[in-house]
């Protein structure tokens, strides 16, 4: 939109965009202000405005030379990246030909392609051409890139499709003896592949890999073995939590029937070791617990208003860390989480507070 100030006795206006090739776009009203349609992002353009009475025109005004609206990035890309226990959304895109300019990453998703299930997540305005995102594990998403210069924002950009890593494979159970032994799982949503490792040596030992949803195998030790999906993006998180026959059970020894029975015992809270504010983000890191699959991180915004009503952003986390973006400046927020596992939650950390800055 181009505004100017009005002129004494004028009816009617008449706005002119040139660009630097001379192709010429036109508006027209009776307010001093009026919206110059067709305008190519980022191009630089002369406006000028010229006043009628109704019977005469003025001369066109000096030029004002200024750019439209940038136009959105192009070559965006996603590389996923595990750190610790959990993947990140490493995203890149081209820089835009104009100056002064700011980006804003978004994602939107399905967590477990559950259309139930949605996360919507943007970056903060930075001038920088990459951002990260932590990402929830079998999650379909979409990847926009927008940029922005003193003039506007760009248009809708077009989106990178893709999918994370997936969840690893849950409900593992073996049957028959352990010599041999059939392992078999759960579909993991996104999984291409499943490995078998054996982790007695410390090291990972492939036993087996399948597209499949079991394997059989020999000299069977459900204490040292574990099980993955994958898929192109990377694999999964190792599950070690595998169960077996009844009577299988009761052949094994104590430290066998131990590990069974931990599940239903109560979990221990996780310590959390530091919590650290960098802008509008905040980042938490805490202590593993014996038996836990996964965190409930709890974030409360403390509100100066005891009325509003203000939900608390609640995040499930297979690792022992995590960072929460677009927060809101100068805000106070309160942090606590708890251990899961299938049966059992523990109980939550006491809450520690931290005060956002000002801007990214």
């Amino acid at each position: 939109m181009l505004s100017w100030d009005a002129s004494e006795g004028a009816v009617e206006y008449f706005a002119c965009a040139q660009s630097m090739d001379g192709e010429a776009f036109y508006c027209e009203n009776t307010a001093a202000y009026c919206i110059i349609e067709g305008l190519k992002c980022g191009g630089v353009y002369n406006f000028s405005v010229e006043a009628s009475n109704g019977v005469c025109n003025s001369s066109f005004s000096p030029p004002l030379q200024a750019g439209a609206a940038p136009c959105p990035p192009t070559g965006v890309n996603v590389r996923m990246q595990k750190i610790d226990q959990g993947h990140w959304a490493m995203t890149s895109w081209d820089s835009v030909n104009c100056s002064d300019v700011e980006y804003q990453a978004k994602i939107t998703g399905r967590i477990q392609n559950n259309p139930q299930s949605l996360m919507d997540v943007s970056s903060y305005w930075l001038p920088r051409k990459y951002f990260e995102f932590p990402m929830p594990c079998s999650t379909a998403y979409n990847l926009t890139v927008r940029s922005r210069n003193a003039a506007a924002v760009s248009g809708q950009p077009s989106a990178f499709s893709g999918v994370t890593v997936p969840c690893a494979p849950q409900n593992v159970q073996f049957t028959g003896d352990t010599d041999p032994a059939e392992l078999s799982w759960n579909a993991s949503v996104f999984a291409t592949r499943y490995n078998v490792y054996n982790l007695s040596g410390g090291d990972r030992v492939e036993l087996c890999s399948t597209t499949g949803l079991s394997c059989q195998l020999t000299n069977f030790d459900s204490d040292a073995t574990g099980v993955t999906a994958s898929n192109e993006e990377g694999e999964s998180i190792l599950n070690q939590d595998i169960t077996g026959p009844a009577g299988a059970r009761r052949r094994r020894d104590l430290q066998d029937s131990a590990h069974y029975a931990s599940l239903d015992k109560d979990l221990k809270t996780p310590k959390v070791l530091n919590v650290k504010v960098s802008g509008l983000s905040l980042y938490v890191n805490w202590t593993s617990v014996m038996d836990a699959t996964e965190y409930k991180v709890v974030i409360e915004e403390q509100q100066k208003d005891q009325q509003a009503n203000q939900q608390p952003r609640v995040r499930i986390v297979e690792g022992n860390f995590y960072k929460e973006n677009d927060l809101k400046p100068r805000t106070n927020y309160c942090i606590r989480l708890a251990a899961k596992n299938t049966v059992n939650q523990s109980e939550y950390s006491k809450p520690i507070c931290r005060t956002t800055g000002v801007s990214s």
